[in-house]
């Protein structure tokens, strides 16, 4: 690994829904000089005054980058992830990884011997993790999961498996081991899906269209409230997760960042998930 300036030349790649959070934790920390972003749509939220904003990658990088903040939808993550390779910078792509496993395969691929890369399932940063280990080791046991929440307002959509469920089968597999869908039941947007991680039961429920907001594991007797609004203050997930981005460009250890090849694995169980609800059911007739 090629050793990175103390201070990192970065930039962003989509001033969206989640882009623009990450401009404005880019602009403020210390280890970095935020260079601008690319946006084809220009910078909408105004999250970055003073900053140059460009209509596409290629005239963001020839501003010259050390790392890059991926944040465009998912659909354009593949080429775009393939040209921060191919440049040597360095690249945190936003979750899902890709939106299939093909997509994503290819990225895999492109930084296997490239600049370092992870992706950002920010959960992992969640001010509840250490209660939720905790509880973990202390209740042996089935797990229910539940995300829910109102549909994203943003205008590209994914299903809730790859969109909601991601999230918590990272988790899954992050805290307790490999997972593996064994069943689904509702539609692409409302599901429930079960299975185990690491060999321990777990049922997840997720549903993109719900009127409140819950983000709850329920382990042993009390559940564990995953939700901003109920943790006690601590840094901010995004904020954390860019300090071990910071890490991994200087030093290459990923701390608690997803790998690109932990990313494949959730979008492979997310995918499964999918398949599962399509598949037909067996009808058995009377007499048949």
């Amino acid at each position: 690994m090629t050793p990175l300036p103390s201070t990192l030349r970065l930039g962003i790649v989509g001033l969206g829904a989640i882009g623009r959070h990450h401009a404005r934790l880019a602009a403020a920390h210390p280890g970095v000089t935020l260079v601008g972003a690319a946006d084809p749509a220009g910078d909408r939220h105004g999250a970055l005054p003073g900053h140059p904003v460009l209509p596409d990658l290629p005239a963001l990088l020839a501003l010259g980058l050390d790392a890059a903040i991926l944040a465009t939808p998912p659909a354009r993550h593949a080429a775009a992830g393939r040209a921060l390779a191919q440049a040597g910078v360095a690249t945190l792509i936003e979750k899902p990884l890709a939106p299939s496993r093909a997509e994503a395969h290819a990225l895999v691929d492109a930084f296997a011997a490239g600049p370092p890369a992870a992706v950002g399932h920010v959960e992992r940063f969640n001010p509840a993790l250490p209660a939720l280990r905790a509880a973990l080791a202390e209740h042996a046991g089935p797990l229910a999961i539940e995300r829910l929440g109102p549909a994203p307002r943003r205008r590209w959509a994914l299903d809730a498996a790859r969109d909601l469920a991601i999230h918590d089968l990272d988790l899954l597999a992050w805290l307790l081991g490999p997972v593996d869908v064994q069943g689904a039941a509702g539609h692409p947007r409302a599901l429930q899906l079960h299975g185990t991680a690491g060999g321990r039961p777990f049922t997840l429920t997720v549903d993109a269209a719900a009127p409140r907001r819950r983000r709850r594991w329920q382990v042993g007797p009390a559940p564990v409230d995953l939700r901003p609004a109920a943790l006690a203050a601590g840094p901010e997930p995004l904020a954390a997760q860019l300090d071990a981005f910071v890490t991994l460009c200087r030093t290459g250890a990923p701390g608690p960042l997803a790998s690109l090849p932990d990313g494949l694995a959730a979008l492979h169980a997310a995918e499964h998930t999918l398949r599962l609800l399509a598949a037909p059911r067996l009808c058995v007739r009377p007499g048949g």
